[in-house]
């Protein structure tokens, strides 16, 4: 994917944790790949919580914490004690003293139990209208072959017991990705 993205000789190229899930020898390489990036005259945003990377590929480190940027060194004035305690929410007073960030936090709106069961209903209405337009412009009869994959999925105990089966990979999968990206232990490649 990084092949692509440089492929063009960009000005400014966005990493986003360029070695996440990656062994030593491939991290190795992004890194050598990002470095000679910014010899040729590139400009990086790394956005990355691996301190080691950081330090590595970085001229200027800046921490966010909250929304803002909370500290901005040039890579010479990196204390790792205070950009890791920055990463926290937490910054160094004029007496040494550790102090909390305010940070705000807003209530989520949470939908009507209306909306919770209509956007789905609504979602499924909207599919079924969509094929019925697909099997239309094929010269199919929407409403038989609706009928037909109804009675052949659920029409028997076969039937059902089929659909199941074919089903619980299905689902088992969906809910395994749901559940990786709720603990936000993979990305999209964005």
């Amino acid at each position: 994917m990084l092949a692509r993205e440089i492929a063009e000789h960009p000005k400014l190229i966005i990493v986003v944790y360029p070695a996440r899930g990656l062994d030593v020898g491939a991290t190795e390489s992004i890194h050598k790949l990002l470095m000679e990036l910014r010899d040729q005259g590139t400009s990086i945003l790394l956005i990355s919580e691996d301190l080691d990377e950081l330090m590595k590929l970085s001229d200027r480190v800046g921490v966010m914490f909250g929304g803002r940027i909370v500290g901005n060194f040039a890579i010479e004035e990196v204390d790792l004690e205070e950009v890791g305690l920055l990463m926290m929410g937490l910054f160094r007073s004029e007496r040494n003293a550790y102090m909390a960030m305010t940070v705000k936090f807003e209530k989520r709106l949470n939908p009507s139990v209306a909306m919770n069961v209509a956007v789905p209903l609504l979602s499924v209405l909207a599919a079924f209208l969509l094929g019925a337009v697909f099997l239309t412009l094929t010269d199919r009869d929407p409403v038989e072959v609706y009928e037909t994959m109804f009675k052949g999925a659920l029409g028997s105990r076969y039937g059902l017991s089929e659909t199941i089966v074919k089903a619980i990979p299905l689902m088992l999968c969906a809910l395994g990705i749901s559940a990786a990206f709720r603990m936000q232990l993979w990305n999209i490649g964005a």
